[in-house]
């Protein structure tokens, strides 16, 4: 018989600490190769739980083989002994990756032994279950381009009168990112962004390109780097917007996401464990 040991001991441990975490039991500890003091002998024991529920504490040891052949009666009546001469009367479970000999299962189910299979999983495991999920996703990916403040213009030619300014001195200047750039009231109070400003626009906008205008309820102010025009009033904002429809299909496979299963022979249950 082959036995590869202390790893597949170890994800035993894992795979129990796993289920035991998600239960409304108190765990005590969880342990990996322990000695244990028996009535006759010291045993070594791969997995030991101790847990209390409801106050009483109760003793699990888990045996775990990582053989190439499957388990015979004599390795089930060796570890009930092994129960027999531990004091409290632990619970026993027997854990293997290949199964067990049908006089094996029948033993274990008379002497109250928990029987479990921890192992890769096959197509079988899957009979019943969502092998595949196919997951469809369309995208409306938008495109903004050109974006620029509407401009009052009646507004500039009576501040260019007032103000005698050339028309170089009316040139608007603005920098920063969309998030950056605000539109504002006549009291300097930030009212919306360029990003704020594009997102409306999108939600009118079709697969074609086209110019959209949003146009403002109230006129509002923006901020331009022109010493001579520090704040020029805007009637709305523009931008070319086209929407481009985008499809992806992705296929979600059970065994690409399901690294173990365990499950118990007696029951038929399965439990699976991610990758």
């Amino acid at each position: 018989m082959k036995n590869t040991g202390i790893p597949y001991e170890l994800l035993t441990k894992r795979i129990f600490q796993d289920i035991l975490d998600q239960s409304d039991v108190k765990t005590i500890k969880v342990e990996h190769n322990v000695i244990l003091q028996g009535k006759t002998a010291n045993h070594q024991i791969d997995v030991y739980w101790k847990f209390e529920l409801n106050g009483i504490e109760y003793e699990t040891v888990v045996q775990a083989k990582d053989w190439n052949q499957t388990v015979n009666q004599g390795e089930l009546l060796k570890f009930k002994a092994v129960l027999d001469d531990l004091p409290g009367s632990p619970v026993g479970i027997f854990v293997t990756r290949t199964g067990y000999q049908s006089g094996a299962s029948d033993y274990a189910k008379s002497q109250g032994i928990k029987l479990y299979e921890l192992r890769e999983p096959t197509d079988n495991d899957f009979e019943g279950r969502i092998k595949e999920i196919h997951v469809r996703m369309n995208f409306r990916i938008p495109q903004v381009s050109q974006e620029q403040p509407v401009l009052d213009v009646e507004w500039a030619k009576a501040e260019k009168k007032r103000h005698n300014l050339s028309d170089e001195d009316l040139t608007v200047q603005l920098g920063g990112m969309a998030n950056e750039i605000y539109f504002k009231d006549s009291k300097g109070n930030p009212k919306l962004s360029f990003h704020d400003a594009s997102n409306q626009l999108v939600d009118q906008a079709t697969a074609d390109e086209s110019l959209l205008t949003l146009t403002f309820d109230e006129p509002l102010f923006i901020e331009t780097k022109n010493s001579n025009l520090p704040l020029v009033r805007c009637l709305g904002f523009q931008a070319k917007v086209a929407i481009v429809e985008s499809k992806q299909e992705m296929v979600l496979k059970a065994e690409d996401t399901v690294a173990f299963i365990l499950k118990n022979v007696v029951t038929g249950d399965i439990e699976t464990f991610k990758k």
